[in-house]
């Protein structure tokens, strides 16, 4: 694999920020929203706000999937298996042992 271009870099820090903001902005959002319309309607809000980030996430990734060949088909493809644990039987229950006092 070659080492990652300046741009790529470029990219991936501004993403990390991005992140490392998102975080402190989602929480002030939902305050916020949560003190305007009360825990009664706090469901609803925070359904709004998830939707939100959909119509967002959206917008960002128009630009890139209107402007290239579209998804790749390496993205088509589930991604490889690997092996898992064996699977450990569960404990077995164990009985409570009666102490008889004398």
């Amino acid at each position: 694999m070659a080492p990652a271009s300046p741009a790529e870099r470029g990219g991936v820090f501004q993403m990390m920020l991005m992140l490392m903001l998102s975080g402190p902005a989602n929480f002030v959002l939902y305050r916020l929203l949560f003190a305007e319309y009360g825990e009664k309607d706090a469901f609803f809000v925070s359904q709004g706000v998830n939707f939100l980030y959909c119509v967002y996430g959206g917008i960002l990734l128009y630009p890139k999937v209107a402007t290239t060949d579209g998804i790749a088909t390496t993205l088509h493809q589930p991604p490889p298996t690997t092996r898992t644990r064996p699977q450990t039987p569960p404990p077995r229950a164990t009985t409570p042992r009666h102490h008889h006092h004398r």
